[in-house]
């Protein structure tokens, strides 16, 4: 405080006879008002009268006594304690809730005078009128006196008031609840300073169906492995053998809970053709079930434990199948097939309801391989039709003039390779058909005999190529 508002707050009723702390009348008379008053610094000097305006000043030097000593000092009420930055700090304000079907409801009302104004007039007319008689009689010893008072007034007054005021109100309410049990979250509660609405932001918890972000993901940890069953080599199948699988499930979930998973089919990134062209008419069967297919629903695998072995390591203990898949009619060699191993739950909200892919996992299977059989061959139609109950003899003839044929489609004989695969059929080209032999015998009895020496020259390999060509 200046000196001029000491000097002014002496004369507005400050005591004259106010001490400071050297017990020193403080009067207009004192000296050095700046250091005998610096913790008047803290009065506001407008409740003097003067214009003085409220500080909290700065480190002030002054002399004071501690103990009988006059030190050098700051004045320690110069300046005020203040609240600490963690009562002034808008704080944060986390709620948590947990899923299993109970709710937790908050509402909230604020209404606000907006606008207001008003305004008032009043009139006011008074008159009055007053006569006064004083009458005195004196006589000898008889005195006699009489007074006589009239007043009257009127008066009329007119008020008029008008006022005005706009007043808004927000309701706001909001359910936290979640129907999944086990599920928990920790959110944080904003409030949009345009509209006075709540904002939630999830910082932690755990949840599924589906994993919500910044919560611990109760089906994630699922693995799929894929390997052949024992004595089984899937790049050397017989013919009318199936290739077979053994799949591995490992539900490594973090609160060790058992999951409802499923099964589909995948293709891999070495295959760039049509979306599953590589299955074509091939047949999956797990653990017996034929009822997975490429494009087709979900295999669905209830009930997926994650239990620890018991040992000190704590493994876990694996799910396994079986995956049989028997081939079809269009390839003898498959590859980059795979199956993903998917939550059911985040699969079925995956096409609208969810905002990234589900929890899944991907293995595959490798390249898969049958062995082709040997290519069929018959007689053609004009063979059988004068050959069928035709008996041979040297009398009867010495030539037999026969056409072969091959009636499967699906496995041709190596000359039906076409350069360039204009037919598009070469995959289905058995690459190790070296000739065909004729045979004959006696009818119903003998041994097959070739019907010409294999190592005759000449006609023996024009009668063999003929039967190849045919």
């Amino acid at each position: 405080m200046n000196d001029l508002a000491i000097v002014d707050a002496l004369e507005n009723g400050l005591e004259p006879n106010t001490e400071d702390s050297y017990e020193v009348a403080i009067t207009d008379s004192t000296e050095d008002f700046t250091t005998k008053m610096q913790t008047m610094d803290m009065i506001d000097s407008s409740v003097f009268g003067m214009d003085t305006t409220f500080d909290f000043g700065t480190s002030k030097t002054v002399s004071q006594t501690i103990a009988g000593e006059v030190v050098s000092d700051t004045d320690p009420a110069s300046e005020p304690n203040l609240l600490s930055d963690t009562a002034t700090t808008e704080e944060n304000v986390y709620l948590t809730f947990s899923g299993g079907g109970h709710a937790l409801e908050f509402s909230s009302s604020v209404s606000d005078n907006i606008d207001s104004w008003g305004y008032s007039w009043s009139l006011e007319a008074e008159s009055e009128i007053t006569n006064n008689m004083d009458i005195e009689l004196t006589a000898a010893v008889a005195y006699t006196n009489w007074h006589h008072h009239d007043s009257g007034g009127k008066s009329v007054a007119l008020e008029h008031a008008m006022a005005w005021a706009k007043y808004g109100e927000l309701e706001t309410s909001y359910t936290l609840s979640d129907p999944d049990h086990g599920d928990k979250f920790v959110i944080q509660v904003k409030f949009d300073k345009r509209f006075g609405t709540p904002i939630f932001q999830t910082i932690g918890g755990a949840s599924k169906c589906p994993g919500e972000p910044n919560t611990m993901w109760r089906e994630q940890g699922l693995e799929l492995s894929i390997a052949a069953a024992d004595g089984i080599d899937n790049e050397f199948i017989a013919p009318d053998s199936s290739a077979l699988f053994d799949i591995t499930i490992t539900n490594e979930s973090p609160y060790r809970e058992g999951q409802i998973f499923g099964l589909l089919l995948a293709s891999g990134s070495n295959y760039t053709g049509d979306t599953y062209g590589n299955m074509k008419d091939l047949n999956f069967i797990i653990n017996g079930n034929d009822k997975m297919s490429p494009m087709g629903d979900l295999f669905h695998l209830h009930d997926i434990p994650a239990t620890d072995d018991g040992s000190m390591s704590g493994n876990l203990v694996n799910s396994v199948v079986s995956l049989r898949i028997e081939r079809g009619a269009m390839a003898h060699s498959y590859e980059s097939i795979g199956l993903t191993l998917i939550s059911e739950c985040e699969w079925a909200l995956s096409r609208s309801q969810i905002y990234r892919a589900p929890i899944s996992h991907t293995a595959y299977l490798g390249d898969i391989k049958w062995e082709k059989k040997c290519p069929s061959v018959t007689w053609d139609e004009g063979t059988w039709n004068t050959y069928a109950n035709y008996v041979a003899s040297t009398e009867t003839s010495s030539l037999f003039n026969v056409t072969l044929m091959n009636p499967d489609p699906m496995n041709l004989w190596s000359d039906d390779y076409v350069d360039g695969d204009t037919k598009g059929t070469n995959h289905l080209v058995h690459e190790d058909v070296q000739f065909i032999r004729l045979q004959f015998r006696r009818p119903g009895t003998g041994e097959w005999i070739s019907a010409w020496e294999a190592g005759a020259p000449g006609t023996t390999r024009s009668r063999r190529r003929t039967f190849e060509d045919r």
